[in-house]
């Protein structure tokens, strides 16, 4: 790489180096093509302070579509004896409406009171 005369790199619009981004699809370990993943932070509002929460994440796992995982919980006091659980959730990158998908099916179960996705990024 070129450095200026003051010795500092040029940005790498001014260069003629290129810069590689990766793809939604990429190779695993094996050379095999994979899909990313986005990981998607919900917090899931039970519908009363005596849902047991143990039970309730039990329950989000199974009714989650899949190609879809919880990589780990955590929970959140809100107010009065109400626990909310943080799901960290992954979903497939090139599946369209899969959040849709999973914030329903977790608004169905009915120990939920409310879903409200506040983080995604990919994974």
């Amino acid at each position: 790489m070129e450095t200026s005369s003051s010795g500092v790199i040029p940005s790498a619009v001014n260069s003629g180096d290129h810069t590689a981004v990766q793809n939604a699809v990429s190779l695993d370990h094996r050379g095999e093509k994979t899909v990313a993943k986005v990981l998607v932070s919900m917090k899931i509002f039970p519908s009363d302070v005596t849902v047991d929460l143990k039970m309730l994440k039990e329950k989000i796992q199974r009714e989650l579509p899949e190609g879809t995982s919880v990589i780990q919980f955590a929970e959140e006091p809100v107010a009065f004896g109400l626990v909310a659980l943080i799901a960290h959730v992954t979903v497939p990158e090139d599946k369209p409406g899969v959040l849709d998908e999973v914030e329903n099916k977790l608004r169905k179960i009915d120990e939920v009171n409310n879903v409200e996705t506040f983080m995604m990024r990919r994974w």
